[in-house]
């Protein structure tokens, strides 16, 4: 009866709004002016760990996606490799085959690893790469791209359509900067992916058609090879490059103190001071991290607030309710525990022994600037038994004081009054002895 009163009130509760909805950490990120994105045509910036979208330009716009196809193809690449790494495979004309734009110059007839063409394609950006992986891993580019449209539409990117590997111009093939962040976050889950794309360079051996090549990572964030003055150490992979039709395009995933950003800029210009791909998803990276930071703001067992349990002892008890576990937040680095204000949410205003170790009584939030940030079960660490006697007292007292004690008393009451009255009238009615004598 009792859970069920809890369960009653906690219902109660989230119905009147008493407990916190939690309000878009994105109104704690709009404290902190980010920089000007304005030479960009798409921009999507987002905190993974917080599930937070810290920026947002135009990521609903459909547009070319031009080399951002390549963390597709490489996704799927990654995926379907599996043990393959070291596979030798000989390149045939039709693997080469619509193979144009930036290119390597693969022969037909060349002999090389699945690693290579890994490496080559999805590192250094090379087209023909791409085709060779595309035709050894699937049969065909064609059977490859529908893969790749198939993994779009179960990632959500359903304003995502692919009809190449490689990103060459296609007026057909379009995305968004939001599906492109979703594609993204999917490649970031797989290491291989991450690992390729993250390298500065790779020494690709000799083959029986070429020497050694030295493979440059095409994403001047991840290396200097081609573009001086956007390296930034707090990012890694994913893809660079640009078409004339798409604009200059860049994604990448910055990290600091254990805090992960996913950075999509698209549709971005040049001139003869910059590429603003680069420089936008730069100063994102820089500005997130030195702005903002997860930290610990509760610790399991920290005690915030009493609540009285009934039935224990003579003077009664109250038992601090505390924060069942840890609770990191996301928050301004410039916030200062003064800014920080806890709040407890009990479901109830007292408890009823016995009590257990454990045993949930509301929820604990932290607030900054009166947006919530986060919340833990407030629980109660100790057992608390009920005294008996102490127990039944109250039991008495609270029949005694009961409307059904009240219409008790008064039924009683009537009763009895009832009772005396007919015994009297009984009485009253009564000849008495000696009133009337015998007539003979």
């Amino acid at each position: 009866m009792k859970k069920a009163v809890s369960l009653f009130f906690c219902v109660l509760l989230l119905t009147l709004g008493i407990l916190p909805a939690f309000a878009d950490l994105s109104e704690v990120v709009a404290l902190v002016p980010p920089p000007d994105v304005s030479k960009a045509e798409s921009v999507y910036m987002y905190h993974v760990d917080s599930d937070t979208l810290m920026l947002d330009k135009n990521t609903d716009m459909v547009r070319y996606p031009a080399s951002t196809v390549k963390i597709m193809s490489g996704l799927v690449a990654c995926q379907l490799v599996g043990e393959q790494l070291e596979r030798q495979i000989t390149i045939t004309g039709q693997m080469l085959a619509g193979a144009d734009g930036r290119v390597m110059g693969l022969e037909a007839g060349e002999i090389v690893t699945i690693k290579d063409m890994l490496y080559a394609g999805f590192c250094s950006g090379y087209n023909d790469a791409v085709n060779v992986l595309a035709c050894v891993l699937c049969g065909s580019t064609e059977e490859f791209v529908a893969r790749m449209n198939a993994q779009a539409a179960a990632l959500g990117a359903l304003q995502t359509v692919y009809t190449n590997p490689t990103g060459l111009h296609d007026n057909a093939m379009v995305t968004t900067a939001a599906d492109t962040a979703k594609i993204a976050l999917a490649a970031s889950e797989n290491p291989l992916f991450m690992e390729i794309t993250s390298a500065v360079k790779y020494r690709m051996p000799p083959t029986n058609r070429s020497g050694e090549r030295t493979l440059h990572n095409r994403n001047s964030l991840v290396s200097t090879y081609y573009g001086i003055g956007y390296f930034n150490d707090l990012c890694h992979g994913m893809n660079a490059g640009s078409t004339d039709e798409g604009g200059w395009c860049c994604v990448t995933l910055a990290e600091c103190d254990g805090d992960r950003y996913l950075c999509v800029v698209m549709g971005a210009d040049e001139d003869e001071n910059y590429i603003y791909s680069y420089k936008i998803a730069n100063e994102l990276a820089n500005w997130a991290c030195k702005s903002f930071a997860t930290r610990q703001v509760l610790e399991a067992g920290q005690a915030t607030i009493t609540i009285p349990v009934e039935n224990t002892g003579l003077f009664g008890l109250e038992v601090e309710v505390c924060a069942k576990e840890d609770l990191t937040v996301y928050l301004p680095r410039s916030a200062s525990d003064d800014d920080l204000v806890v709040r407890a949410h009990l479901s109830q205003t007292s408890l009823d022994a016995p009590v257990s170790a454990g045993q949930v009584v509301g929820v604990i939030t932290v607030y900054y600037r009166d947006v919530p940030l986060g919340s833990v079960d407030g629980v109660i660490l100790e057992d608390h038994a009920r005294n008996p006697i102490l127990h039944g007292i109250n039991l008495l007292s609270d029949y005694v004081t009961s409307r059904a004690f009240a219409a008790s008393a008064v039924c009683a009451i009537l009763l009895l009054g009832g009772y005396f009255l007919y015994v009297y009238s009984g009485i009253s009615m009564r000849p008495k002895k000696g009133k009337y004598k015998r007539r003979r």
